[in-house]
């Protein structure tokens, strides 16, 4: 039976999925969301409530909190306190060193932790939200409305992904940010090139960054594609390596860049001081070891090997999920609709790759924690999808 993954649909059903599907994301990252805490989230805390104090005083350098850098974290945490307490910014309290001295500063006051965790996990969500659903709209465009809609409802409803895109921490968002900033770049270069897809994909890689160090590996990842993209093309090879490889990615670099100045304030005054604290402290994420890996209480050499990351998916991933990988490699090798279709395929082999070349960047790494490799997921679940 083939499919037509451009058919037609009634726009009552579309949009009837679509509500569905915000309903499918919000609604179980909200549910008794101000019931419990994790550890990362006192971080943050105090981390968005100096980013707060810093834009209400002007003092524009200390937007400047992490080495992760998480701005888009603090935005959102930004956004919890001016809803929350958003006084907070003239209290004249100063900044804080650490979540115990927020705690402290809060006992005076009516508020408590948990009231600004759940105010701030409530921009979280809404970025998280708005973002898969833009990249669905994205991915409707290139495999059809109906694989598009399945393998977003799977991502909605994966254990996993939600218990770290409800809280106020970094891999929600990174994660997010980079599967939209990919199926953007792969429908500009196989399906409809048009120059506001272009844009998106650097825009999103930008906010990745802003979110999390290993958002920078967009820039290779999009300069891989637009390798692969350009490769078969033999005619004067030098002349389109310039033209259709490099000087688009310098220009997809630059709007990027463009984003990460624009909605980090400590770059409008200190530049070159921020980007060297951010890059000189990955060092310790080089050269760290591995945590918080099934057993936490066992720590061993086989922990931090290759095995580190396949051996976490595989206990992360659904039954369901994982039948769907294994029905979509049968069908992408037997060419089943949609998976025979030319576009559809080569979406999939993008994603593999990115899949895969993350992986290898994460597993390079001496650090090692479960959610580091929370972006490769979206990506497996819409192939499964």
């Amino acid at each position: 039976m083939e499919m037509n993954i451009n058919a037609k649909h009634p726009r009552w059903l579309e949009w009837s999925f679509v509500l569905g599907l915000i309903i499918a994301v919000i609604l179980p990252r909200q549910l008794d969301s101000g019931r419990f805490t994790t550890i990362d989230e006192g971080l943050w805390l105090y981390r968005s409530a100096n980013f707060y104090y810093a834009l209400g005083q002007r003092e524009f350098e200390y937007t400047h909190q992490s080495e992760h850098p998480g701005v888009t974290t603090m935005w959102a945490g930004a956004l919890g306190y001016l809803t929350e307490f958003s006084e907070y910014r003239g209290m004249g309290q100063g900044y804080m060193e650490n979540g115990f001295s927020l705690i402290n500063f809060l006992k005076s006051t009516d508020k408590t932790e948990v009231d600004l965790i759940v105010a701030g996990r409530r921009f979280i969500v809404l970025g998280v939200t708005a973002t898969l659903l833009l990249t669905y709209w994205i991915t409707r465009k290139i495999i059809g409305f109906f694989p598009a809609i399945v393998g977003f409802l799977l991502i909605a409803f994966e254990p996993y992904p939600i218990g770290l895109t409800n809280i106020l921490h970094l891999d929600g968002l990174l994660t997010s940010f980079m599967l939209l900033s990919s199926v953007s770049m792969i429908l500009y270069l196989w399906k409809e090139p048009k120059r506001r897809y272009f844009l998106l994909s650097a825009t999103a890689a930008g906010c990745s960054f802003l979110t999390k160090t290993p958002g920078v590996f967009m820039f290779p990842f999009v300069g891989l594609l637009l390798l692969i993209k350009n490769l078969k093309q033999k005619q004067d090879f030098l002349k389109g390596l310039i033209t259709k490889i490099a000087l688009p990615l310098i220009i997809w670099t630059l709007v990027a860049l463009a984003v990460i100045v624009i909605l980090w304030p400590a770059m409008w005054v200190k530049p070159i001081d921020t980007i060297q604290d951010v890059f000189g402290d990955m060092g310790h994420y080089l050269s760290g070891d591995a945590a918080n890996f099934i057993d936490a209480t066992e720590k061993n050499e086989a922990k931090q090997n290759w095995s580190f990351y396949p051996v976490n998916i595989l206990w992360r991933k659904t039954p369901v999920v994982l039948a769907g990988i294994l029905f979509a490699v049968l069908g992408f090798i037997k060419r089943w609709e949609p998976l025979g279709e030319k576009t559809t395929r080569r979406f999939v082999q993008s994603l593999i790759l990115f899949a895969f070349f993350f992986i290898i960047m994460m597993t390079i790494g001496g650090l090692k924690a479960d959610r580091y490799v929370l972006p490769i997921y979206p990506p497996l679940i819409l192939i499964s999808g």
